[in-house]
């Protein structure tokens, strides 16, 4: 009997990073692992898996078939790191910092190296994010416009032929004298009365 072949199944890390102060553009340096002291820049964020890919670093060659001439290539790309194996780098001084989120004298949020008087760095200096790209829209969003017509926004779409009067016992601010129910009925199949007055509603109205 042959042996089963299970495949490798994804398992969602119980520890999952929701807050992350590196992003896309950012130098940063190994610090663990065959690749320790290694520099890039990242690449791509793995935030599903807590894992990020840096440029040039963790080199993987795989097999690859050709989806043109059906033959198998040897492709070598980055592998992924995990989020606590790489350090930040001082874009000045050039160390490894541990970032950190804080609030300036207007009230916005800046993201700081932290102080290591070990390594030269006497005091929290900033850090600035770099632009991120933004994702591309789904072919079916692309397509629609961004904004309203003029014409559309400003055309009057409720008047008083299709629009529902208000109960003639509702007075705001006093308390409401109990309603029937069939009499709230019978005003509604009125008020449907005067909007559709083919409606096959009518032979049913109680009234």
């Amino acid at each position: 009997m042959a042996s089963r072949v299970l495949k490798k199944q994804y398992v969602r890390p119980a520890d999952l990073i929701h807050r992350w102060k590196i992003f896309r553009g950012d130098k940063v340096m190994v610090t663990e692992g065959p690749e320790k002291g290694k520099v890039g820049i990242i690449r791509d964020l793995l935030k599903d898996r807590n894992m990020v890919v840096v440029s040039d670093v963790n080199m993987k060659t795989r097999k690859q078939r050709n989806p043109e001439t059906g033959e198998k290539v040897e492709v070598t790309r980055e592998g992924p790191l995990h989020y606590s194996s790489v350090r930040l780098v001082h874009p000045k001084l050039g160390i490894p910092v541990k970032p950190a989120f804080r609030y300036d004298d207007e009230g916005n949020r800046v993201r700081v190296a932290k102080a290591s008087p070990k390594r030269g760095l006497l005091h929290e200096e900033p850090l600035p994010i770099p632009p991120q790209p933004k994702r591309p829209l789904p072919p079916y969003r692309a397509e629609l416009e961004k904004e309203t017509p003029i014409s559309v926004a400003e055309a009057v779409t409720l008047t008083e032929e299709n629009a529902l009067p208000a109960f003639p016992f509702f007075e705001l601010g006093k308390r409401q004298p109990y309603i029937p129910r069939d009499m709230l009925t019978a005003w509604k199949l009125s008020k449907l009365q005067q909007r559709h007055p083919t409606a096959p509603h009518n032979e049913r109205n109680p009234m």
